[in-house]
């Protein structure tokens, strides 16, 4: 885009749910090589605070960790803290203001609720307490180079890491499948 991050087409703004599809997509097709990664994050100027949003930004993430995971770089611990920071203020955001009284979540405070912000905040909130990470050994231990697996197989190499589960709170506010 104009702005450097992923748009619905060229030249349009840069938009948090086209900046997680296109960097997904990449991902699947084994080209994120091709983006310039700290552009993902431009927003659109002005946008208003918007619970789905927790979903479409907040799942950049654990795409993002497995392509720092395939490029062997060092994990920065201060770099950590700032996430899991990030990752709690998310929840207490999704927890406190997204939920309305009578049912359903909501975009942001004095909105009523509906199903798209419902879905997605459910998401966000889903993505910022489950650790999802691409597993490297078993793409490497199968023989075949990374390049040279299909999308399907790719897919496969996704699984939940248990034991950084992040909770806000009271353990019954995770969201479990």
């Amino acid at each position: 885009t104009y702005d450097g991050g992923i748009g619905g087409e060229p030249g349009l703004e840069a938009h948090g749910g086209y900046a997680f599809c296109g960097l997904a997509a990449m991902e699947i097709l084994g080209k994120t090589d091709l983006l310039d990664i700290p552009s993902l994050f431009v927003g659109r100027p002005n946008k208003l605070v918007d619970g789905c949003y927790s979903f479409w930004v907040g799942a950049l993430f654990p795409v993002l960790e497995a392509i720092m995971t395939r490029q062997q770089l060092e994990k920065n611990n201060t770099n950590c803290e700032e996430l899991h920071e990030f990752v709690e203020a998310l929840q207490e955001y999704l927890l406190i203001a997204c939920q309305y009284p009578k049912g359903g979540l909501i975009d942001k405070p004095k909105r009523s609720p509906d199903y798209y912000h419902t879905c997605y905040c459910l998401s966000g909130l889903s993505t910022s307490q489950h650790h999802v990470i691409y597993d490297v050994e078993k793409a490497t231990s199968s023989g075949v180079k990374q390049g040279e697996l299909n999308a399907g197989d790719r897919s496969l190499l996704w699984s939940e890491d248990e034991t950084r589960i992040l909770i806000l709170g009271d353990p019954n506010n995770i969201v479990v499948s």
